[in-house]
C-alpha cells in the first residue's frame, strides 16, 4: 500500500529526477519512470532548430531586398518628376523655328500653285492692286427686300464653299510677283497661322458634340467676344449684381440654309445625306419644361467660322410630357434673363439701373408703386425714413419675399411692424436670402369688378436674340373670389393669383369683358382697354425688355415667353407689378385666348428664325406690325437703321 501510494504521488506531482549520465544516457521523464534517451534525437532537434533559423534569415534577407527595390523605384519616380518639371519650364519648340517651318510649307504651296497656272500673254503676272483688291467690309446692316442681310462673306446655301472667307479672298486676290515667290518677306504669316488653326478646328469637329458645347456651336456666327465669354450657361441665373459686358452685338438677319432630315424609329432626328450639309449627324430633342402645347426640336451641329448656319426648329402641337433621351438645352430659354423673369429683387435692381443710366429715378417714371428692396442699403434707409413718418403710421404696405412665386409669402402690413424693424432695421445685407425682401406701397384704391379686386396678365415674347425682336400680346383678367375690404386682410380678398384663389367660376375674364364693364359700370372712357391701356402697356413692356437687354445672352434659335402683371386703380392709373418667366401656358376658360394665341406664337417664332421675309416687308414698330394678336414693340434691326437710342426717362416724360 505504501509503495503504491508513493508511485501515485510521484505520477501526480510529476516529480522527475533528472540525471544525465554521459556513459549510459539515462534520463528521468515527467509522469513516468526513468527512460533511456538516445543522443541522435537531441542532434535531430538541434538540426531542425538550425534549419528554422536559416529559413527566418532568408525571409529577412528577401524582405530587405524588397524594401530596397521599393526605395529604388521611389528614387526613379522622383528623378522623373524632376526631369518633367525641368522640361515643362522650356517651350516645346522655339517660336522662330515654328514660324520658319510654316513659312517654308506655305512657300512650297505657293510655288506649286504657280506651276499649275497658265497666265495669258496679254496679262502680266501681277495685276494692279486696285483690280484685285477685296471689297471692304462695312459695319452697316444692309437688308434686302426679302428682309435678309446681304452677307459679304458669301452664299450661305453652299456652306462648303470657303473661298468667300476673309482669308481665302485675301489670298486668292493677292498680287503675284517674283518677290512673293522667291522670298518670304511679303508672306502673310498671320493668315497662314489662322488657316492652320482653322484646319485644326475642322479636324476636331468630327467628334461627338453633346450638351452645352453643341448648343454653343449650333447656328449663326457669334462674334469673338461672345465666344471668349463662352456659351456654357447654367439655367440657374448668376448672382444678381454681377458685372455684365454691356457691348451689344450688331443686329443681323441671316438667311437660313435648307436642311433635310427624317425621323428614326427611336424618335430621334437624323440629317439626310446631302453634300451641302456640313453638320453633325445627331439632333437633340429639346423638352420645353413639360409645356403641353408644344415642344421644340433643335439640331446639334457645328459651324465653320465663315459659314453661318441658322438654327432649325420644329414645333409640334400634340401634347408630349416627356421625351426619352432628351439631353439638350431647351431653346425656349434665354440665359441671363433674371432682370425680367428672375427674383423680385433682381427685377427692381435692373429697372432702377436703367432709369439711373438715362438720368432719372425709377420712381419718377411712375410705372410701379414706390417699392424698396430691404436688402439694398439705400433702399432700406429710404423705406424706414418714409415708414417712420408720423403721417404713415397707419399706411398699408405689401411685403414680398424676393425669391417667391405664385403669390406665396406675401403679407399685408399696416404701419411699421416690429418684425420688419427687428430684421431689417440696421439696413445691412440680409444673410438669410440673397433675393432680399421687397416692401411696396399698397394700392389702397384699386378699381374693383363687382366689389372684387383684380389684376391683368399680358405677355412679352422675345422671339429672337439676333437681332432682338420683341412682341406684346394681351392676356386675361384674374378676379379674386372674395370681396375686397381695406380693413380686412384676407389673402383671397387681396391676392388675385389663381394659386391662391379657389377655382370658382368667373375667376378669369377677357379683356373685352373688362373693357365693357369699366365703361358701363365704372364710367371709364370708351375703348379704355383698346386705346389707353394697350398703348401704355406696350411702351412699358418695351421698358421691361430694355432693362434686361444688356444682360440677355444672345443665342441662335433662342426665344422666351414672359408673363407681365398689372393693376388699374380707381383713378384710371395703370401700375406694373412684376414679370414672371416661363408662365403657365393654358386655355384659360372664358378668355378666348387658347389655343389661337399659342398656335400664332409658334408660327411667329418659326417664321422669324427660318423665313422672316414671309412676315411681310414692314416688320417694324413704326408700321405697327402685328402677327395675329402679337404686336411688335421692338426690332433691333429697325433701331440700328433708324439710329434711334432708347431713353426711358424721355419715353415716360421724366426728364
Amino acid at each position: 500500500m505504501g509503495l503504491v501510494r508513493f508511485r501515485d504521488v510521484v505520477s501526480l506531482v510529476c516529480l522527475c529526477a533528472v540525471a544525465l549520465l554521459a556513459l549510459d544516457g539515462r534520463v528521468a521523464c515527467e509522469n513516468g519512470p526513468l527512460q533511456r534517451f538516445e543522443p541522435s534525437a537531441l542532434f535531430a532537434a538541434v538540426e531542425a532548430d538550425d534549419a528554422a533559423q536559416e529559413r527566418q534569415a532568408e525571409h529577412d534577407r528577401e524582405l530587405g531586398r524588397l524594401h530596397q527595390a521599393v526605395a529604388d523605384l521611389q528614387s526613379r519616380v522622383e528623378a522623373l518628376q524632376r526631369e518633367n518639371a525641368r522640361l515643362n519650364k522650356q517651350p516645346d519648340l522655339e517660336l522662330d523655328e515654328t514660324v520658319e517651318q510654316i513659312k517654308q510649307v506655305a512657300l512650297q504651296k505657293q510655288r506649286a500653285s504657280l506651276r499649275h497656272e497658265e497666265p495669258q500673254e496679254s496679262q502680266p503676272l501681277a495685276d494692279s492692286p486696285s483690280d484685285l483688291e477685296a471689297p471692304e467690309e462695312t459695319d452697316e446692316v444692309s437688308l434686302t427686300p426679302d428682309g435678309y442681310e446681304e452677307n459679304p462673306v458669301g452664299n450661305n446655301n453652299n456652306i462648303n464653299n470657303n473661298k468667300d472667307s476673309d482669308y481665302h479672298r485675301d489670298r486668292d486676290s493677292a498680287p503675284v510677283s517674283r518677290a512673293n515667290v522667291d522670298g518670304v518677306a511679303d508672306l502673310d504669316v498671320e493668315n497662314v497661322l489662322e488657316e492652320v488653326s482653322e484646319q485644326t478646328e475642322d479636324d476636331s469637329s468630327s467628334d461627338e458634340i453633346v450638351g452645352e458645347d453643341a448648343g454653343a456651336l449650333a447656328g449663326l456666327v457669334v462674334d469673338r467676344s461672345e465666344e471668349e465669354r463662352g456659351e456654357s450657361e447654367p439655367l440657374v441665373e448668376a448672382e444678381d449684381g454681377e458685372d455684365e459686358d454691356d457691348e451689344e452685338d450688331e443686329p443681323v438677319l441671316v438667311r437660313p440654309s435648307e436642311l433635310g432630315f427624317s425621323v428614326l424609329e427611336n424618335g430621334k432626328f437624323e440629317l439626310l445625306p446631302q453634300v451641302s450639309n456640313k453638320l453633325h449627324k445627331t439632333f437633340r430633342v429639346v423638352n420645353t419644361k413639360f409645356i403641353s402645347l408644344f415642344h421644340a426640336w433643335e439640331h446639334a451641329g457645328w459651324r465653320h467660322r465663315y459659314d453661318p448656319t441658322a438654327p432649325v426648329a420644329l414645333y409640334v402641337t400634340k401634347p408630349i410630357s416627356k421625351v426619352p433621351g432628351s439631353t439638350g438645352k431647351m431653346i425656349s430659354q434665354i440665359s441671363k434673363s433674371s432682370c425680367i423673369g428672375g427674383t423680385k429683387g433682381a427685377q427692381l435692381r435692373c429697372k432702377v439701373a436703367l432709369a439711373n443710366k438715362h438720368g432719372c429715378e425709377y420712381s419718377a417714371l411712375k410705372l410701379s408703386p414706390p417699392q424698396y428692396n430691404l436688402r439694398e442699403k439705400v433702399d432700406c434707409e429710404r423705406f424706414f425714413k418714409v415708414a417712420m413718418a408720423p403721417e404713415n403710421a397707419e399706411k398699408l404696405w405689401i411685403g414680398k419675399d424676393g425669391g417667391s412665386y405664385h403669390g406665396k409669402n406675401i403679407k399685408i402690413y399696416k404701419g411699421l411692424k416690429y418684425d420688419i424693424k427687428k430684421r431689417y432695421g440696421r439696413c445691412t445685407k440680409d444673410k438669410k436670402g440673397s433675393a432680399g425682401y421687397i416692401m411696396m406701397d399698397y394700392i389702397a384704391n384699386p378699381q374693383l369688378i363687382e366689389g372684387r379686386k383684380f389684376d391683368l396678365r399680358t405677355y412679352l415674347l422675345i422671339a429672337s436674340t439676333k437681332p432682338f425682336i420683341v412682341f406684346y400680346h394681351k392676356g386675361f383678367i384674374r378676379r379674386s373670389s372674395k370681396a375686397y375690404s381695406g380693413s380686412s386682410f384676407s389673402r383671397a380678398g387681396h391676392i388675385t393669383n389663381h394659386k391662391v384663389q379657389d377655382n370658382t367660376e368667373g375667376h378669369f375674364w377677357s379683356f373685352a369683358q373688362l373693357g365693357d364693364y369699366l365703361t358701363q359700370e365704372a364710367h371709364f372712357p370708351a375703348n379704355f382697354m383698346d386705346d389707353h391701356f394697350r398703348h401704355y402697356v406696350k411702351r412699358a413692356t418695351n421698358f421691361v425688355f430694355q432693362a434686361a437687354r444688356m444682360r440677355l445672352k444672345r443665342r441662335p434659335g433662342a426665344f422666351m415667353l414672359f408673363g407681365l402683371d398689372w393693376m388699374i386703380d380707381a383713378d384710371q392709373n395703370i401700375h406694373f407689378l412684376e414679370a414672371n418667366g416661363n408662365p403657365t401656358i393654358s386655355d384659360y376658360p372664358g378668355t378666348n385666348l387658347g389655343p389661337t394665341i399659342w398656335n400664332e406664337m409658334t408660327e411667329l417664332i418659326t417664321a422669324v428664325h427660318r423665313e422672316p421675309s414671309s412676315l411681310g416687308p414692314d416688320l417694324t414698330v413704326a408700321s405697327e406690325y402685328a402677327y395675329g394678336g402679337w404686336e411688335m414693340v421692338f426690332n433691333e434691326a429697325e433701331e440700328f437703321q433708324r439710329g434711334d437710342v432708347y431713353n426711358a426717362c424721355a419715353d415716360f416724360g421724366a426728364v
